[in-house]
């Protein structure tokens, strides 16, 4: 199960390392060491043919819901994301999550579970699949946007951590992954990232409290 993940870039690293349009972050984006469900984070959307930022609480409420008796979607598997259920939002709602690493829980042999951070072989910056909704707050009225994770199966390198793993677009494919119109397209990315290309390490157990926000829960443990 995916329920913490890193954004740990500033608002101009953002920009350009997404190639957003001119200046479109928005301005009280922070970076996030330890990102929770139910939390807002960066989400980035496309505007014609321009990408720009957007925050957005994870954990997708469908438009149609009168209240919040039932509970968000922080994930949506792939066969679920390109079925019937949230056809709508595959067609025309997918964003991408900006992402320095997710982290995993693999049980350990004394009977606690270890957490890992799982990233870039490189330690690079990527970007998972998601969908949006905006959704109207009932009691305020005002306009809530909320997304969802797009789940996959793990792949070699994720499987002893997780049973599943985020769907992660290559930088290539970005572009069509926003794209309303290229829906088969997004179909086709629906599947386990190279675990050539990924790494996971251990780190600290602070990341179990997801009230600490910093970079040393990031760092390996020795």
């Amino acid at each position: 199960m995916l329920s913490r993940f890193v954004q740990r870039l500033t608002r101009d690293e953002v920009a350009r390392f997404y190639l957003l349009a001119g200046s479109r972050m928005p301005a009280r984006y922070r970076p996030h060491y330890n990102i929770a469900p139910s939390q807002t984070c960066l989400i980035l959307r496309l505007d014609g043919d321009q990408r720009y930022g957007s925050m957005s609480r994870w954990g997708l409420i469908p438009f149609h819901f009168e209240g919040r008796s039932r509970k968000s979607l922080t994930l949506v598997s792939a066969e679920a994301a390109a079925g019937p259920s949230f056809e709508n939002a595959f067609r025309g709602r997918r964003c991408l999550v900006p992402c320095g690493g997710f982290y995993g829980w693999r049980s350990a042999p004394e009977g606690c579970s270890q957490p890992y951070l799982i990233d870039m072989a490189d330690g690079s910056p990527f970007a998972m699949a998601g969908l949006w909704e905006t959704w109207v707050d009932p009691r305020s009225r005002s306009n809530v946007t909320t997304f969802a994770i797009v789940m996959t199966e793990a792949n070699d390198l994720t499987s002893p951590i997780m049973p599943q793993m985020p769907v992660i677009v290559a930088p290539q494919h970005w572009s069509r992954w926003l794209d309303a119109g290229s829906t088969q397209a997004a179909r086709d990315m629906l599947r386990p990232y190279p675990a050539a290309k990924m790494r996971a390490f251990r780190v600290s157990s602070q990341v179990n409290d997801r009230k600490r926000n910093g970079p040393e829960l990031i760092a390996p443990l020795n």
